[in-house]
């Protein structure tokens, strides 16, 4: 840095907080802490601001004369699958279309690039893909295709909860055990010793966890028993640690208070603005344990829609509690009404 910038390089190491002696471990990680306003306050340039960014223009043509590190630019499905769910709260919160886009290109990508030949990639780059199959491909996939089913006003959404329901019928073939664990690998790998299990959350959500409350949740949309008794034998299996150690099963947690909690299901059918409109109502509420219905192209094959179509276009929402419906209604003010009235 001294050589760099010279007689300007003191305030720089004062603003980053560089030292002879290293901020970190021996070395220097540039940062920014509460002194660095005392510094820029009592410095005598008329725009720091403006010394900071040239400052950094001359490191950076310095620094690009180096070697630069390689750059690890593998695609992960699991990551991507993390990265719908993220994309689809991001609309529901902020309205930015920009982020819905985001999520249905990456789904597309996932269903047409990483699904090859009925099988999930791990990992793949430049035309590339890995070898094996694993649960957390599975797991979040599944969770973003599912918030994705419940955001996607751009194409027919229905397309979505199908692939889910493709994934999550060979995912508890693949990776279910016969106590209703989920194991990390298919059975009859040869690179294993043994088969691997995790259902505590680490750095990303516990796999497992997250494949039982997408399991719940699909349930709920499609009627299909199966995923039911398939999530209850998990939730059955990991009681036990959940019980003795609660803290490292929060996606557990979540799924076991979905389980137990009275179940919202909010259905919207017909065409127009309007169902825009009453999806941004829904999305303004917290609802942690509702599920979201809507046919954008009024051809939905889902069971949640069965004797509520309406035969006009017009759009119309049914709020449920158990299954239990209140009158359709067409306007977004009573479904606000009704919606305020969930205990």
């Amino acid at each position: 840095i001294k050589n760099v910038l010279g007689d300007q390089a003191e305030p720089f190491l004062a603003y980053y907080n560089v030292t002879p002696e290293g901020n970190f471990e021996g070395k220097n990680i540039l940062h920014v802490s509460n002194g660095s306003d005392r510094v820029k306050k009592e410095s005598n340039l008329k725009n720091f601001d403006g010394f900071l960014e040239e400052s950094k223009k001359k490191l950076l043509l310095a620094r690009s004369l180096r070697i630069r590190p390689q750059t690890d630019d593998k695609i992960l499905t699991s990551w991507n699958g993390l990265a719908i769910s993220a994309f689809c709260r991001g609309y529901q919160v902020t309205g930015e279309k920009r982020f819905l886009e985001a999520a249905v290109n990456c789904a597309v990508f996932s269903r047409q690039v990483l699904n090859r030949d009925g099988k999930l990639t791990h990992s793949y780059r430049e035309w590339k893909h890995s070898t094996g199959e694993f649960l957390e491909d599975y797991s979040f996939l599944i969770r973003g295709l599912i918030d994705l089913y419940e955001s996607d006003v751009i194409t027919n959404n229905e397309e979505w909860i199908l692939f889910a329901q493709e994934l999550a019928d060979k995912a508890v073939k693949l990776f279910a055990s016969a106590d209703g664990r989920f194991y990390l690998r298919p059975d009859g790998e040869t690179d294993l010793l043994y088969r691997p299990k995790e259902e505590r959350d680490g750095a990303i959500p516990a796999a497992a966890s997250i494949m039982t409350g997408n399991l719940l949740k699909l349930n709920r949309i499609t009627g299909k028993n199966e995923y039911l008794i398939a999530a209850e034998k998990s939730l059955k299996s990991l009681s036990g640690q959940l019980k003795q150690y609660p803290a490292g099963f929060s996606s557990l947690s979540a799924g076991l208070d979905y389980y137990f909690a009275d179940k919202i299901e909010i259905v919207l059918t017909g065409r127009g603005e309007k169902l825009k409109e009453m999806l941004d109502v829904i999305y303004s509420r917290y609802l942690p344990n509702r599920v979201i219905a809507f046919e954008y192209r009024g051809n939905a094959r889902i069971p949640l829609f069965e004797g509520r179509r309406s035969q006009t276009g017009e759009v119309r929402a049914f709020v449920c509690l158990n299954s239990v419906c209140k009158l359709p209604v067409t306007t977004v003010e009573d479904l606000e009404k009704q919606l305020s009235e969930i205990p």
